[in-house]
């Protein structure tokens, strides 16, 4: 964010996905390798594996894409799940903006945020 007046955004272009090790379910609420995807949590898992693309649980962006244009038949990522997130982070940013700090030397200053998003089995964000 370079400017809240007029809202000013870069959008950085690479992005990472985090992955569950186990796969989703209600049953075994507590189980920590279901439900969170933090690396410092499924380095513990015992399928864990640093160099391995899966059991990393961590995937690149291209990756993701082209999982989701196999899963189905185009686009997805370009079309629907990114424009979503831009969609979001615009949104929260402009419903606080009045909050964010506008110093005399903004001019000259930008602030870096991180957003964390979640993707849906029909890829809603």
């Amino acid at each position: 964010v370079t400017s809240v007046n007029p809202l000013t955004v870069y959008f950085f272009s690479e992005c990472y996905v985090r992955i569950a090790a186990n796969e989703y379910c209600l049953d075994e609420i507590s189980d920590r390798f279901t439900h969170l995807t933090l690396t410092v949590i499924m380095k513990h898992h015992p399928k864990f594996d640093a160099d391995d693309e899966y059991w990393r649980c961590q995937w690149t962006q291209d990756k993701y894409r082209s999982l989701l244009q196999e899963k189905t038949g185009f686009d997805v990522w370009t079309k629907k799940v990114l424009p979503a997130m831009k969609h979001i982070v615009v949104a929260s940013l402009q419903s606080v903006t009045e909050a964010l700090p506008a110093p005399e030397t903004s001019f000259c200053s930008f602030q870096v945020l991180g957003y964390d998003f979640m993707v849906d089995d029909e890829f809603n964000v």
